[in-house]
């Protein structure tokens, strides 16, 4: 199984850098992918 915890970390790390929409959006591609 994927670290799925440390990939919504890192994710969460980038939000604060980067848009949350993009982010979100992002997040919910890789989701469905699993």
């Amino acid at each position: 199984m994927m670290p799925m915890r440390s990939l919504l970390i890192g994710l969460t790390s980038l939000a604060s850098h980067e848009s949350f929409a993009t982010l979100e959006a992002a997040s919910s591609l890789i989701l469905v992918r699993l």
